[in-house]
């Protein structure tokens, strides 16, 4: 039925915020028109993509460039 089994999002995560951060997120998500979580979870993955150099092309390949030391 899926192409590729590891692609089904089925690991789920708990973060706790506080009341600021949570009327932050609520708010930044109410401007974009996206729910809270799937805008949490796209903010993670574009911060460890930066934190490691690579792109969701080069993850979903299946691959990781090797950085140079």
């Amino acid at each position: 039925m899926y192409p590729d089994r590891k692609r089904i999002r089925e690991s789920r995560l708990t973060v706790r915020l506080d009341e600021y951060e949570d009327e932050l997120l609520r708010a930044m998500s109410k401007y974009l028109g996206e729910h809270p979580s799937t805008l949490l979870r796209d903010l993670a993955l574009r911060q460890a993509e930066e934190l490691f150099g690579v792109s969701r092309d080069t993850l979903q390949a299946g691959s990781l460039p090797h950085r140079a030391a």
